[in-house]
């Protein structure tokens, strides 16, 4: 199954990639000053449409975490990130803040596939 997950993430890379481009570059040229219907309601939803489209195939690296400390009852305490399982598709992370009174393991699963640590990094942070 690893295999097969890198070959369909490879393949929608190579085949994507050049249509972001192709709708970025449709955007620059539809918003550029000289272009005669900039200004008109065509002419922005074209800009709308070729950066949407732009945006939604363009490849998005993974964000790290980046929880190096939390506060807990007004004292920072250090955080360390361990890999507890990797998988191609998935990791399974233990965040260990050291010093911190115990607290209940709370499991976290990602909402969106795809959106990585983007939306749980706060969340994270509080509850460590």
């Amino acid at each position: 199954m690893s295999i097969q997950y890198q070959l369909t993430d490879v393949m929608q890379k190579a085949v994507f990639y050049p249509w972001s481009a192709v709708f970025d570059y449709s955007r620059r040229v539809v918003t550029h000053p000289n272009y005669p219907l900039r200004d008109t309601g065509i002419g922005r939803w074209q800009a709308a449409t070729f950066e949407s489209s732009a945006r939604l195939l363009g490849h998005y690296p993974k964000q790290s975490y980046r929880i190096n400390e939390c506060e807990s009852e007004g004292r920072v305490i250090p955080v360390a990130e361990q890999t507890v399982v990797k998988k191609p598709f998935c990791n399974l992370l233990h965040f260990v803040s050291t010093g911190a009174k115990t607290r209940p393991k709370v499991l976290i699963v990602a909402a969106l596939s795809g959106h990585h640590a983007t939306l749980s990094r706060d969340f994270i942070a509080r509850n460590v």
